[in-house]
């Protein structure tokens, strides 16, 4: 059997968790009724999923081996890959 916790739970934004903030605010642990059926990366080593951070839906990637969260940012404006 390999459980694993990957994100502790969060009780308070400000409290325990890693030192990742958006816009001045701690990661406020995950919103979501359930992981989206196609959610790991190509290299199996994250999850990707969205969820609540302050006021607004963001895209987040969770390291399986750190536990890690980080906000995945998109430059709408960026002509790179175009």
């Amino acid at each position: 059997d390999s459980k694993k916790t990957v994100v502790d739970v969060v009780r308070l934004p400000e409290e325990g968790g890693d030192d990742t903030k958006l816009s001045g605010i701690k990661f406020p642990g995950l919103f979501l009724n359930q992981l989206p059926s196609d959610c790991f990366s190509p290299d199996g080593q994250h999850i990707l999923l969205s969820t609540q951070w302050g006021s607004v839906t963001k895209i987040v990637a969770i390291s399986l081996e750190a536990g890690t969260v980080s906000p995945i940012n998109f430059d709408l404006l960026s002509n790179e890959g175009a």
